[in-house]
């Protein structure tokens, strides 16, 4: 159970991770926009080769956008599988402790039972010698 949960922390960080490259992505196009608004409000020229890095820079952030996306969901769909993972073993844990402790219920009771035998079957034989040296009987051991 432990081992399923360690996994499923695993899988929580690499989604964390995926996330957190995906808010870097929506950042640098925050960015990449700012620069390009602030160049055209300035009513400066702008540039070919200026336009084309802007338009090459966003085709790039499109594409980097689809990978992380479905990194993403492939990220969750594999943290749902280890949560289901981590419920069977602990289900599995469960039950075995439940075994166990009933298990443990029982021997006590079939030990306590073959005490409770053992004394009354020491306190007859001590009582059978008892009996046989009160009637001058020798004692046969």
């Amino acid at each position: 159970m432990e081992t399923e949960q360690a996994k499923l922390e695993q899988a929580r960080a690499r989604l964390e991770a995926v996330e957190a490259m995906i808010a870097e992505l929506n950042r640098q196009r925050c960015l990449a926009d700012d620069v390009s608004r602030r160049v055209r409000s300035n009513a400066g020229a702008v540039s070919m080769p200026d336009v084309a890095a802007h338009a090459q820079f966003a085709t790039y952030l499109q594409r980097m956008e689809r990978a992380l996306g479905s990194r993403r969901e492939q990220a969750l769909v594999e943290m749902e599988q280890q949560r289901r993972v981590l419920l069977e073993a602990r289900t599995r844990y469960e039950m075995l402790d439940r075994f166990r402790a009933a298990s443990r219920t029982t021997w006590q009771v079939e030990f306590a039972r073959e005490q409770e035998t053992m004394a009354g079957e020491l306190f007859l034989a001590k009582w059978n010698r008892a009996r046989r040296s009160a009637a001058g009987h020798p004692l046969w051991e």
